[in-house]
Order: structure tokens, then sequence, then C-alpha cells
């Protein structure tokens, strides 16, 4: 990956959690700062601390990566439009 993708990774997630600061990230990913920015020299994304707290966020892991999608994760089992319920048997 390169560093221009993990410029836009990283940007979605301080966007999605209200950072203002590339420090902030690192803390809320759980890495010391210098390991945050040797990753980010590397171009190497923390895939599991991302997806962690994604999920635990409500933050849709799709939209992080791609750009594609909602910010927001649907919950599984919520309908998005109401329904009626079938009685026929």
């Amino acid at each position: 990956m390169n560093e221009f993708m993990f410029e836009d990774v990283t940007g979605r997630l301080r966007q999605a959690w209200g950072l203002t600061s590339e420090t902030a990230l690192a803390d809320a990913l759980g890495l010391a700062s210098s390991a945050y920015f040797n990753r980010k020299k590397a171009g190497s994304l923390p895939h599991a601390e991302i997806a962690r707290l994604a999920v635990q966020r409500g933050i849709n892991l799709d939209w992080v990566l791609t750009g594609e999608g909602s910010m927001r994760q649907h919950k599984a089992g919520v309908p998005t439009k109401r329904t009626r319920p079938s009685f026929r048997t």
C-alpha cells in the first residue's frame, strides 16, 4: 500500500472519529506515535486495529478502505425500510 492510500484511509478514520491530528489517531489505534509514523513512512496500515475499531464504533470498513458506500455501518437485522409482516400460512 503506498503513502497516498495510507493518507486516504487515515484521513477517513480521522473524519469518522472526529480526530484532528495523526497523533490522536495513533492513540485511538493503540499505537505509539513513533510506531504510527514508521508505518506511515512504510505505507503499512494497521489493518487489525482499524478493523477492530471500525466495528466497535459502527463505521463501515468498506468506506474506510475505499471511500465507497456510507460512513456508518448498518446494523445486521435492522431493515432499512419499514415492512409489514406477512401473516400468510
